[in-house]
């Protein structure tokens, strides 16, 4: 039980929010959700899993209720709250608004600040390369054998000579922080690669630059804070280094993950591993210079005969790569190939997936030998990485020119370590019993070959990794069910059915039966029909949409959206505001003055407009979603998936892809109603609803607004 005290605290911040904040009102799911929080934190409690899973459905009021939740008892505990992410405009509104209202009108006392990654920030020893003011690397020159000064990839174009020299001088002024988010000036993509470094790049505290670098002075300002902001990403990277180096260490810390819905798949794609054949090829050359030149500053024959060593094993390895490279080129199937299943087209480019996972025989053996000899050079390579900074460290080797040579190594390194566990984990079987990786080969629009490997799901390393590990933690979303049950959601984030976490559902405030209703029309047609499927959907914006209203339509194609509003009558295709047209931002901007002045509005959207869209009031008073937004399984690690349920006797459609759709087409059908003013009208144009058997399955899942289902003799009467 807490404390009275705590308790106290926790009303006390609620109230002062209703008394401070005009018009705010207290919300029964904020009680819910500070209570079920306050149960999972409790600090005389003696529980061994502190995870509470809450789907605050929308209007729950889901960023006050966790942090209230949270703060005061991380502070108790003396833990750090981290507040992760999808989106970054989640983040923004975190720190721009909720965290700064809480802060200021509830009465509670702490400090926050946003963790970002290192590319968001410049590096001062490349900017002062760029701007020629640090004379100090030049000291030495060897050749075109080894790395010199850190300087242009390109002549600067423009402007951007006078604008690193300013972005130096803004920072020497104290008035720009190294932070490109809060930077007036555009920065190039190109360009910002140059101003930017890796983690493998940065050379530490063995730069002349550490005191003054602006990532290393926000990873300090971190420590000193109450709550840290961040996204799912910047989180799994942590975790990937062992937890606690970029973020606190996970057994002090409560995370708190909203927009939890996004974690599992982030998890896979960060741990999915790449190689790109001739992209190694060339980074087996870059590293062989870079340890050459690490070789010459050190000194002395041992270290010139490392370097040696680097340079006859990239020999050898580029000679292996060449020869797998033409194999895998010969064995790649031909177009003639695709009915027999053996690869798929996605796009311009080809994929070749390996049947439940498994790398052939022939593949084997030399992908094994690339990894073994990938990871000799690693070590050599390693080891004087490690060498030289120690010598700059202890001022036996020159700052300017051995901090830019060690630069350089640790990003080579960082390439040769991930060649040797690609080719690795690509090459080696699969452990019995546990869930296989997914493994093939990418052929780009340009014919060159990468080799891929990736799990297919993220529930072992996220238990390993996240949930054993960390103090406490919070999963939250408006949409962690499908079809009414946190099954799917709980299978993929690792979280075992019986393993202590508790599960809550928070039930949305609005009045969805009076305030709106879900209309499903009786068709010509099902969506595999495309062509006539398109020309229902024309008839129906044509003919049963207000267009001098606000409207959305959600459509699960490109093809069919721009198809359907080639169709459109030009005096309605001008009030459409298609997605990819301009940036998502733009056509929300442009829709917001339109209805503002007057006029009408219709949005064509895509699956990003299906989530994190505000359009209240007037800017949506109705939602069309073209079809079912079903995923057909495009990707190697989608087919793997599938095929691995298959295996077990289970099936896909029911098991991953009905539950997906669910989840999204309640992400979609929640454009309609975002505040209690809110009034309006849904319209799904998929008969699949009424027909199918999963359909009321569908319908039940969604907020229960009225339903008007059609049949065909209402077809037929209309």
């Amino acid at each position: 039980m807490l404390s009275n005290e705590l308790k106290i605290r926790i009303r006390n911040a609620y109230a002062n929010l209703s008394k401070n904040i005009p018009g705010f009102k207290p919300r029964r799911g904020q009680g819910e959700m500070i209570a079920e929080i306050a149960r999972t934190l409790d600090p005389e409690d003696t529980l061994e899993v502190r995870i509470a899973v809450i789907e605050g459905q929308t209007g729950t009021g889901k960023s006050i209720g966790y942090m209230l939740g949270t703060i005061p008892l991380a502070q108790i505990l003396e833990k750090k709250l981290v507040i992760s992410t999808a989106t970054i405009a989640l983040q923004e509104q975190l720190m721009e608004k909720d965290l700064p209202i809480v802060a200021e009108k509830a009465g509670l006392e702490f400090s926050f600040k946003i963790a970002k990654g290192r590319r968001r920030y410049v590096c001062t020893r490349n900017l002062s390369s760029l701007t020629g003011s640090d004379t100090s690397q030049d000291a030495l020159d060897f050749g075109d054998d080894h790395v010199g000064s850190a300087s242009w990839t390109r002549p600067p174009a423009g402007d951007e000579l006078l604008l690193v020299n300013k972005m130096e001088n803004l920072i020497s002024a104290g008035a720009w922080e190294g932070d490109f988010d809060d930077l007036k000036e555009h920065v190039s993509p190109d360009m910002r690669e140059m101003l930017t470094t890796s983690n493998a790049g940065c050379s530490g505290r063995a730069c002349p630059k550490f005191q003054r670098c602006p990532f290393q002075i926000a990873r300090q300002d971190l420590k000193k804070v109450d709550v840290i902001v961040t996204n799912h990403d910047f989180v799994l990277a942590d975790l990937e280094l062992g937890g606690g180096v970029l973020l606190p260490n996970p057994a002090d810390t409560i995370y708190v993950f909203d927009e939890a819905h996004h974690l599992p798949e982030k998890a896979i794609g960060h741990f999915a591993h790449l190689s790109r054949v001739k992209g190694a090829i060339r980074g087996l050359d870059s590293l062989a210079k870079t340890t050459n030149s690490a070789a010459v500053v050190l000194g002395g024959v041992k270290y010139r005969n490392r370097a040696s060593e680097v340079r006859q094993m990239v020999s050898i390895l580029k000679q292996d790569l060449i020869a797998i490279n033409r194999q895998l080129e010969t064995s790649f199937p031909t177009e003639a190939e695709t009915s027999k299943g053996r690869f798929k087209s996605q796009s311009k480019e080809q994929n070749w997936r390996f049947v439940h996972g498994i790398t052939p025989e022939a593949f084997c053996e030399p992908g094994k030998e690339i990894a073994v000899k990938a990871s000799k050079a690693l070590q050599i390579s390693r080891d004087l990485q490690e060498t030289l900074r120690k010598g700059i460290t202890d001022q036996v080797v020159s700052n300017g020119a051995g901090a830019t040579i060690l630069q350089h190594l640790g990003q080579d390194v960082e390439r040769i370590a991930e060649i040797a566990k690609t080719w690795a984990f690509w090459s080696a079987p699969d452990n019995d019993g546990r869930i296989p990786m997914a493994r093939w080969i990418n052929k780009a629009e340009s014919g060159d070959l990468s080799i891929a490997v990736s799990a297919i799901s993220a529930s072992d390393m996220l238990r390993s990794m996240l949930w054993n590990k960390a103090y406490a933690a919070i999963l939250t979303s408006a949409t962690l069910t499908a079809l009414n049950s946190f099954g799917r959601f709980q299978r993929a984030a690792g979280l075992n059915a019986n393993d202590g976490t508790s599960y809550l559902r928070i039930s949305s405030p609005f009045d969805y039966a009076n305030v709106g209703e879900i209309e499903v029309p009786w068709l010509a047609c099902e969506p595999s029909d495309a062509d006539l499927h398109t020309t229902e959907v024309v008839r129906y914006i044509r003919d049963g949409m207000d267009h001098s209203k606000g409207n959305l339509v959600l459509f699960s194609s490109v093809w069919q959206m721009k198809s359907v509003a080639s169709k459109l009558p030009a005096e309605i295709v001008s009030k459409c505001l298609l997605q990819g047209d301009t940036s998502k931002a733009d056509i929300i901007r442009k829709h917001r003055e339109a209805i503002e002045s007057g006029q009408g509005s219709t949005i064509f959207g895509l699956a990003s407009f299906s989530e994190g869209v505000d359009l209240p009031g007037a800017l949506c008073s109705h939602v069309v979603i073209a079809k079912l937004p079903f995923s057909v399984p495009g990707t190697p690690v989608e087919e793997a998936r599938n095929e691995f349920l298959e295996k077990n006797g289970q099936n896909p459609f029911m098991e991953i892809t009905v539950p997906d759709a669910s989840l999204k087409l309640i992400q979609a059908v929640g454009r309609l109603i975002r505040t209690e003013q809110d009034r309006g009208r849904v319209t799904i144009l998929d008969r699949r609803l009424i027909t199918k058997r999963y359909g009321k399955q569908l319908l039940d899942s969604l907020p229960p607004l009225r339903q008007i289902i059609g049949t065909p003799e209402t077809r037929k009467r209309a």
